[in-house]
């Protein structure tokens, strides 16, 4: 468990550093869901699909829920948690953010048609 712990460890790190390191995998999955879509002819899982980049704030809550918060609770590692605990309100944000947005586009779009039909 504690190789596990230092292989997720960065999401435990302040933001600043836990988001650098989010885009670099994130970087890594996309060209590995790439290969996968042109080479092997697949539909790559959401996380490694750069067409549903849309998704990670949901897929990160996840992530952080299932796998990293009970690994470190575990541990009861404080600072670690802290830090995670805080990366989990801004990924909560940014998903809520972006469902308000889809929301208002579709609102707004639902308008446009009730107009033009009118």
């Amino acid at each position: 468990m504690l190789m596990t712990a230092c292989d997720l460890g960065a999401v435990t790190k302040p933001w600043e550093i836990s988001r650098q390191v989010a885009e670099l995998v994130t970087s890594e999955f996309f060209e590995q869901g790439d290969r996968e879509r042109s080479e092997l002819k697949l539909t790559p899982s959401a996380i490694f699909d750069r067409n549903r980049k849309d998704e990670l704030p949901r897929l990160q809550l996840e992530w952080i829920d299932s796998i990293c918060m009970p690994l470190y609770q575990c541990y009861r590692w404080s600072e670690q948690l802290k830090n995670l605990n805080g990366k989990e309100e801004r990924e909560q944000q940014r998903h809520t953010e972006k469902k308000e947005t889809e929301r208002e586009r579709g609102q707004r779009r639902g308008t446009r048609a009730e107009c033009f039909w009118l």
